[in-house]
């Protein structure tokens, strides 16, 4: 990948979803302003440029860009955070611009986004485990026992603890399930119905292919319950006290 257009680094052109025509028109803004030949005004403290529409246009007809879509752009980079916009009313309505608190992350190296993107992606998977712990440290002994179900089914059909925010959303979404379900499977005990989701998964049959979610699980849970019962194999791994659930 080409590392920069137009002077701006295409990775974070790209994470802010600007395209070349945005770019070309920020450089135009950037040399002229850079050139000292650019009509200003200090506003609130800060320096504003202004940006004329027709002057852009003449002077990028490649662009074929009309004062409507030059607004829009324009207006879209302020919402960034690229820009900043003040409209002035004197002796007519003129449109002044200054930097963003964003317009420098356009000048970041490719290796200074990689980690910066290496770095979110880690605070996006800590964070929600914080909270889940954060969550589990509020519930009361019965309700972690459910959880404790809940998070096994989880690792059973996925092969691992949940690792990012939509992750942690559907396992919260099947503890309120199971919190609904497992009253109702009252002849099994907790460890009762670990052991019947272990029969799943583990053992080579079609209910893997089924159970997909909590709901399924108790919809088919007594006719599981009753093949896991028939399998003497993986029956005879439990203290019979564990397996009397007839």
């Amino acid at each position: 990948m080409k590392y920069t257009i137009s002077g701006f680094s295409q990775l974070a052109a790209v994470n802010f979803n600007l395209d070349s025509v945005d770019l070309h028109m920020l450089r135009w803004i950037v040399d002229f302003i850079d050139s000292n030949r650019m009509r200003s005004m200090t506003l609130d403290g800060e320096k504003y440029y202004w940006v004329s529409y027709q002057g852009l246009i003449d002077d990028l007809p490649i662009l074929y860009l009309k004062k409507d879509a030059i607004y829009k752009r324009l207006k879209r980079m302020c919402e960034l955070g690229i820009l900043k916009k003040k409209t002035v009313f004197s002796g007519g309505k003129f449109s002044y611009f200054t930097y963003g608190e964003n317009f420098n992350e356009l000048f970041k190296s490719y290796e200074e986004l990689e980690y910066e993107a290496k770095m979110k992606e880690e605070n996006e998977v800590e964070q929600p485990y914080k909270d889940f712990q954060d969550y589990l440290s509020q519930q009361s002994q019965e309700e972690r026992y459910i959880y404790n179900i809940a998070i096994f089914f989880y690792i059973s059909i996925f092969g691992s603890s949940p690792n990012s925010k939509q992750e942690f959303s559907l396992l919260y979404n099947w503890i309120d399930d199971f919190n609904l379900l497992v009253p109702k499977l009252s002849q099994f005990t907790d460890y009762q119905i670990r052991i019947i989701i272990h029969w799943i998964f583990k053992r080579e049959n079609r209910w893997s292919n089924i159970i997909k979610s909590p709901s399924l699980l108790y919809k088919y849970f007594p006719y599981i319950a009753h093949e896991a019962s028939l399998d003497k194999e993986f029956i005879s791994r439990y203290d019979e006290k564990y397996i009397k659930w007839w």
